[in-house]
């Protein structure tokens, strides 16, 4: 979604620092932020207090804000469309993954302990990390969490559940399924006119808002623990 004060691009797979020590031997706490949203909308710098200078500074810690890819560009599930493309439903939490895989090898140049690393996010991104914990490729790239809400979603599409989403979106865009990876080059703003299709077609077949998710498939991610 178009943002009110920042600039956009799809090149989103970055991160900010803040440290109040660039010295290797400081080993300070390591705190990563990912913000709300839901995984449809938000970054990691789309509001003031996402700034994390004062916490760095007066907290003594490293802080960490992440960006990743959202809605369909993170979680639209081509799994039906060939092999290349199973694992589509689950880059936007890739991102965050290669995210903390690049914490936990370099950290340490800002003065950060990298086996002292702690999630907390709010909202969208409380909800993320409970999706780190029920991701295996996630294990051992962070110590403790703390969730600032978020935790009441559901969490339960498997990959049958995303095809009728991502037919929707294929359909509008005129691709066939020879040659799916024509999506790869289509603009955002062809591909957003995309996902409100979905979108409304999605709340006159079930009532409700869709809602983007990784498909759960107890390999690369488990589900909800709380839907357990």
């Amino acid at each position: 979604e178009p943002h009110f004060w920042y600039p956009q691009s799809e090149f989103c797979q970055n991160l900010n620092i803040w440290t109040p020590s660039i010295e290797k031997n400081e080993k300070l706490p390591v705190m990563v932020w990912i913000h709300g949203g839901g995984q449809e909308h938000g970054s990691a710098i789309e509001i003031i207090a996402y700034d994390g200078e004062e916490l760095a500074t007066w907290g003594k810690v490293v802080v960490v804000s992440v960006n990743h890819r959202l809605n369909a560009l993170g979680y639209l599930d081509l799994y039906e469309y060939g092999k290349e493309y199973e694992e589509s439903g689950y880059v936007g939490m890739m991102d965050l993954v290669a995210s903390l895989k690049w914490v936990k090898e370099n950290i340490s140049e800002f003065g950060g302990d990298p086996d002292n690393v702690m999630l907390f996010g709010q909202s969208g991104g409380g909800f993320k990390i409970i999706e780190l914990m029920q991701m295996p490729a996630a294990d051992g790239l962070y110590h403790k969490v703390s969730i600032h809400s978020g935790t009441g979603r559901d969490s339960t599409f498997t990959h049958e559940n995303n095809k009728e989403v991502a037919r929707d979106i294929v359909k509008f865009l005129n691709i066939k399924k020879e040659n799916i990876s024509e999506i790869e080059t289509i603009p955002y703003y062809k591909l957003a006119k995309a996902i409100n299709y979905a979108y409304d077609n999605f709340m006159k077949r079930h009532g409700e808002r869709l809602q983007w998710t990784p498909p759960v498939d107890y390999k690369n991610y488990f589900g909800n623990p709380q839907m357990a």
